[in-house]
């Protein structure tokens, strides 16, 4: 064997126990009766713990996870925090206290292609509940044109903040929107956010966006995890000196039973 087996009390706090010096590749054990409960150390390569049992992990005297035992799996007896971190290949629930993973969510919902806005006639539209408004408009450029056949939404006032909302009759997820601006070229949005909400007051970001909205019908996919009744486009930066919008649509995403 070659190393050294290091006990070092110095003059400090710090205090080491263990073995130095070891040549590549070259193996170092530490065993609890024997192989099947050891700390092993190859250098060069991860420390191996075996432990035949299991190895648990206790707190005070209140045990906290135990990894392996007779079935080799992991148990936590307490609350795990992920710090915003992810969890990856997680397979498809089997049981109702399976985790849920992205793919098979996804799967159980529809992604809608027909517009979820019917066509709109004024701001209150009650026979169907969807309400829209804005931060301002013109008396020929309500901001139900912007969900109408024809026409368009125009802001009067082009002083922050300058948005446009539809309220739904419920709430629902959705997975696209659609947009077109203004038929005047010259009065493109060049910077914008969407937002949804459940109260018209508080707002969650769902896009955010340096990307032009002119003439023409673009459409942008959006990750929209919870449901919302508001939606809302926050216009930020802008061509020209009346912004607005001439199509706003959003599709849902609908639930298979």
């Amino acid at each position: 064997m070659t190393g050294s087996l290091d006990i070092q009390f110095g003059s400090d706090s710090s205090r080491s126990f263990g073995v130095s010096g070891i040549a590549e590749n070259r193996t170092v054990s530490i065993l609890f009766g024997d192989e099947q409960n050891s700390i092993t150390h190859t250098k060069g390569s991860p420390i191996i713990l075996e432990a035949k049992k299991g190895l648990q992990i206790q707190s005070d005297g209140e045990q906290i996870c135990l990894f392996g035992s007779n079935d080799r799996r992991v148990y936590f007896h307490r609350d795990i925090l992920m710090n915003n971190n992810f969890i990856g290949n997680v397979h498809d629930p089997r049981s109702q206290q399976d985790v849920v993973n992205k793919r098979y969510l996804e799967s159980k919902f529809f992604k809608n292609q027909t517009g979820f806005i019917p066509a709109l006639h004024d701001n209150i539209f009650g026979k169907n509940g969807f309400i829209s408004s804005a931060s301002s408009e013109k008396p020929t450029g309500q901001a139900f044109r912007a969900f109408a056949l024809t026409g368009e939404w125009i802001a009067s006032i082009t002083t922050d903040p300058i948005f446009i909302q539809i309220k739904c009759p419920f709430p629902i997820r959705i997975h696209k929107i659609g947009l077109r601006g203004r038929r005047i070229r010259t009065e493109n949005v060049k910077k914008w956010t969407l937002q949804g909400s459940n109260d018209g007051v508080d707002f969650t970001d769902l896009l955010i966006k340096n990307s032009v909205i002119d003439t023409s019908l673009q459409f942008y996919g959006v990750t929209c995890l919870e449901t919302f009744s508001y939606y809302k486009l926050n216009i930020l930066e802008f061509e020209g000196t009346a912004p607005g919008l001439n199509y706003f649509q959003i599709y849902s995403l609908d639930p298979i039973d």
